[in-house]
């Protein structure tokens, strides 16, 4: 009645589904934890900057030009509407 998978050798080749389900979840879980450490770090860099390189910033980023031809803004409209 039970779902089995079968590995190569050793104590941990055959487990149950629900094993190796936890195996993935468990593991999962390990990296979910590691990328939102990452992202809290990054969002307290941002938080704590200083407000005149945000100000630059802003300015930098008013001062660029954006350029496309029509056929390519047609294909961004395109694939932006499916």
């Amino acid at each position: 009645g039970n779902a089995m998978v079968g590995g190569e050798a050793g104590p941990e080749a055959v487990a149950p589904i629900e094993t190796l389900q936890q195996y993935v979840r468990d593991a999962v879980a390990g990296q979910n934890a590691e990328l939102l450490d990452v992202l809290r770090k990054i969002l307290q860099a941002i938080l704590i900057m200083d407000a005149g390189l945000l100000e630059k910033m802003a300015e930098a980023l008013e001062s660029m030009r954006f350029e496309i031809k029509w056929r390519e803004f047609a294909r961004l409209v395109r694939g932006a509407a499916k």
